[in-house]
């Protein structure tokens, strides 16, 4: 190997990581799964909650004031698309970070399965 490359040898990199390390990481990742799946759920079904719960209020100020006063109507049609544009916003990291959490749960279960990869106990 050239003395001058910036790239260590496959054996300057240290040993595999062993069963345990890769027990703890999966476990961890799989709760990671449990979280953003749970709130990639959640977020959304709030954010439909505040959005009935406005256009209730906007179709009730329409009720009361009648159609002459569209100010009013505008107002809360206008916070509904804001909570509902924060409810998606929300939602897409959480999208994001749920494929990432289930792409690392699988690539530690895939190591775990593969005994190839782990490292042997030093006696």
């Amino acid at each position: 190997m050239d003395s001058n490359s910036p790239y260590p040898p496959p054996a300057a990199l240290g040993h595999p990581p062993s069963r345990v390390d890769l027990q703890w990481k999966a476990t961890f990742w799989k709760r990671a799964i449990w979280c953003s799946g749970a709130l990639f759920l959640f977020t959304p079904m709030v954010g439909v909650l505040i959005t009935v719960i406005g256009m209730r209020n906007a179709f009730a100020s329409l009720g009361s004031n009648g159609i002459g006063d569209p100010a009013a109507l505008s107002t809360h049609i206008g916070e509904v698309l804001i909570v509902t544009t924060w409810s998606l916003m929300a939602w897409i990291p959480n999208l994001i970070f749920l494929i990432l959490s289930i792409i690392r749960f699988l690539s530690f279960r895939t190591q775990l399965r593969d005994p190839a990869s782990l490292a042997t106990p030093k006696t």
